[in-house]
């Protein structure tokens, strides 16, 4: 039985090096798959779950690798869903908007700009991130709360499930056709809910996780927010990660997007102080608030012209950085005359004024967004960067953050900083990692031992609040929800994919160190791009995207091919051959990789170089001769782009697609 007996071969990749390119995503895990598909349309996803059932293979869906808990890697199917499903439907003057979920989420929100609206989820990778990563994980972002999650606009949602089956929640027809078809499964979720209805200790224990921003497990708010098993199975898609279900089409509802914007940074003496300002400040009606520890403001001498004197700073100082968004600027007077009022009494210094020219704005929020660049720019190549995702009440976290500091100095962390949005209470810490050594992994495992533990033990809190599960919380998700809710969990699972065909071993793993097998090593390979993190960023503005690699592919295929000669193999001449192909010839070197890249790669001066080591005597006289005859080549070069393209469209095929 062969892939290719239920799908076109034009869009199964077989080769080595595509497997390779596809081992690694933006997370710490690295597994090797048995092959890689790009579906283009429903029968595609159809066909390849009738052959998963029947070969009993598992498939891994892919949007844009970008999620960081290891929710898209995997020793099977890949599933590449980044190249076709781009359908926009802007619908009901921009109040909601249906995507297939290949599309990128700031194309989404360039679509409703002249709506003045967005969708409410605004992750830190808006501008990478796919729809259907953004949903499969129930992602978040700087100024969404709960109230503007993917679970919480979520208007309609078309799935495919593992048996093949198409539902559309938009569609009334399907709500008695899934009762039917699906008795099993419809059946099954109506009796959890009557279980979780009746027993006291359940609903409670819901509706307490759900109190903080939550994505452990599979949303069980559901149960008690919908009444139909339809509803309940659309809501319990939301945050999946890809293991009950394809989403083939989801309908989210919008929200406004402020034309007017205003921002300050307050400095407080501690740690303390910040938090303990926290809810009075998000009083006052600010639309993002974001904490950081002293760690973090000290990165700022990384930063041209920096708001603040560095070196002046108060030890343990913390700072908060605010924004107000409205639709009318003469709102910004009162609102700023009732935080200013709140900082005095707080022990807070604002730093200059309240900005609301984009440069001025730009350069505040530079300090915040700049954490995972310095710390990644900053650490020792070779090694690994972390950014953890935990959640608290308001009133714990300035302890908590006490509590964090001390873990890191006990694993010896010591370039970790600490941020986060505070008005949901939620923290997240970056570290530099070393996962090459058993001391190294060993460090990691006890330093996650401890933050579960503060974090369930001590405060109550969540695990993850935007990030998803993936592998990385896998054996924690137990420990989150206690038995008996994990349990149901598990029936969730079975009644959806009774075949476990859909990225199995993600959310739901009996194996307790999952989070510290399959880790991803970063062997040194070339100072031009060892510091990359292999977040995926670069990828949307690269030209060969989809024709041969991204920028991530290629440096990701050069430390594949390293660990290959560290370990003494030889590499195969098709593998050499692929390479040069997908790494060398077909890199455009135009830098647009480096405009977007968190810690400032420039892949096409990696790639200047490995051709220049390539080139022998009569390629340095070819090149000579190219730099002599520049407008004859470039000539030649736009013939054959349009031959290819010609080509392409006769095979139509998708030489590059956003």
């Amino acid at each position: 039985m062969r892939i290719t007996d239920y799908l076109d071969k034009q869009i199964v990749l077989s080769r080595t090096i595509d497997r390779l390119a596809y081992s690694r995503d933006a997370s710490i895990y690295r597994l090797l798959p048995e092959i890689v598909v790009r579906p283009k349309d429903e029968n595609d996803i159809i066909n390849l779950c009738e052959y998963a059932n029947n070969a009993n293979k598992s498939i891994t869906f892919r949007a844009s690798g970008t999620s960081l808990s290891g929710q898209t890697v995997t020793d099977a199917i890949v599933a590449e869903i980044a190249y076709d499903w781009q359908k926009i439907e802007v619908k009901n003057s921009g109040k909601s908007i249906k995507m297939e979920p290949g599309v990128i989420g700031e194309h989404v929100n360039q679509k409703l700009r002249k709506y003045q609206r967005r969708i409410g989820p605004d992750p830190a990778s808006m501008k990478a991130a796919r729809i259907g990563g953004i949903v499969a994980n129930n992602a978040s972002g700087m100024t969404t709360g709960k109230p503007c999650n993917s679970y919480n606009t979520l208007k309609n949602i078309r799935f495919i499930l593992s048996n093949g089956n198409i539902y559309d929640t938009s569609n009334k027809i399907d709500f008695s056709k899934f009762v039917k078809k699906e008795k099993e499964l419809s059946d099954g979720l109506a009796a959890i809910k009557n279980s979780i209805v009746k027993n006291e200790v359940f609903r409670n224990k819901i509706l307490d996780k759900y109190r903080l921003k939550n994505t452990v497990g599979y949303a069980l708010n559901s149960f008690l927010d919908y009444e139909h098993p339809l509803d309940i199975f659309a809501h319990l898609l939301v945050g999946s990660e890809g293991t009950l279900a394809f989403m083939s089409n989801i309908e989210l509802e919008t929200v406004i997007d402020p034309q007017f914007k205003s921002t300050g940074l307050i400095l407080f003496p501690t740690i303390k102080d910040a938090c303990n300002a926290i809810n009075a400040i998000k009083n006052t009606g600010v639309n993002a608030l974001e904490l950081m520890d002293y760690a973090s403001l000290k990165t700022a001498k990384y930063i041209d012209d920096a708001p603040y004197d560095v070196d002046s700073l108060p030890k343990d100082s913390a700072a908060l950085l605010c924004e107000f968004q409205e639709d009318n600027e003469i709102l910004f007077d009162d609102l700023e005359k009732s935080i200013i009022s709140v900082i005095q009494e707080s022990k807070g210094l604002l730093i200059g004024n309240f900005e609301k020219e984009d440069s001025k704005k730009l350069k505040l929020w530079k300090i915040r967004k700049s954490l995972f660049t310095t710390i990644g720019s900053l650490r020792k190549p070779g090694t690994s960067v972390i950014t953890e995702d935990i959640c608290f009440d308001i009133e714990n976290l300035g302890e908590a953050i006490a509590d964090l500091h001390r873990i890191f100095t006990k694993w010896e962390y010591q370039d970790a900083v600490v941020f986060g949005h505070a008005k949901d209470g939620n923290l997240h810490f970056v570290a530099s990692i070393d996962l090459e050594s058993k001391e190294g992994i060993a460090r990691y495992k006890g330093m996650l031992d401890d933050i579960t533990k503060m974090t369930i033990d001590k405060f109550n809190g969540s695990l993850k609040a935007e990030h998803g599960t993936g592998r990385n919380m896998a054996p924690f998700v137990e420990k989150e929800w206690g038995s008996d809710l994990y349990k149901i969990m598990w029936k969730i699972k079975n009644l959806a994919d009774p075949n476990f065909i859909l990225n199995p071993g993600v959310i739901l793993n009996k194996n307790k160190n999952i989070h510290v097998n399959n880790l991803k090593p970063m062997p040194i390979v070339n100072s031009k791009i060892d510091l990359c993190v292999e977040c995926g960023f670069c990828e949307p503005v690269c030209p060969s995207r989809g024709f041969t690699f991204t920028p991530r592919q290629r440096i990701s295929v050069s430390r594949e091919a390293e660990m290959i000669n560290s370990q003494r193999h030889s590499i195969s001449k098709k593998l050499k051959s692929d390479y040069n192909f997908n790494t060398e010839l077909t890199c455009a070197v135009d830098g647009m990789c480096e405009t977007v890249c968190p810690v400032n790669i420039n892949t096409g001066e990696f790639v200047k170089e490995l051709r220049s080591n390539h080139n022998g005597i009569v390629g340095k006289i070819f090149a000579i001769w190219i730099s002599s005859h520049f407008r004859l080549t470039t000539k030649f070069i736009k013939f054959v782009i349009r031959t290819l393209s010609l080509q392409t469209r006769l095979l139509k095929l998708k030489l590059t697609n956003n």
